[in-house]
């Protein structure tokens, strides 16, 4: 019993030693150094894609003109003397791709266009987009 009561007393005072310690904090890290900004040989098209970014905001803002804004923002590039290479060759993709789309976009029978997802036709929605089922996680 004596044995008994010297644990619980020593029990006791080591948890009023510990509780009543003050904690020492750790001084914080230092911030992490800003991370180098992106050149254009990181990503290539990087300066134009920043040339249009007001143009893709405001095309955003009004979906259903953002074709149109789209098309005058590239062909304003295109035309642009002092606009950079960049800025230039993307405006002239935006135009090639607009003014010569690759194939007509054919519903599939019964899929109401604007009204529903769909898949053109003649296109099987196994090898669409996407991994294959079974290696979906």
């Amino acid at each position: 019993m004596q044995s008994r009561k010297l644990f619980v007393a020593l029990g006791a005072s080591v948890a009023l030693t510990i509780g009543a310690a003050t904690v020492a904090h750790a001084d914080p890290a230092s911030p992490l150094p800003l991370p180098l900004p992106i050149d254009g040989l990181q990503a290539p098209g990087l300066p134009a894609m920043q040339t249009l970014a007001p143009v893709i905001q405001q095309a955003a803002a009004d979906p259903a003109g953002a074709a149109e804004l789209l098309m005058a923002a590239a062909r304003a590039f295109a035309g642009n003397k002092a606009a950079p290479s960049d800025s230039k060759n993307l405006a002239n993709a935006v135009n090639q791709f607009a003014a010569d789309p690759a194939a007509n976009h054919v519903p599939a029978p019964g899929a109401v266009p604007g009204a529903e997802a769909h898949l053109p036709a003649g296109v099987d929605p196994v090898h669409a987009v996407g991994p294959v089922a079974e290696a979906a996680p």
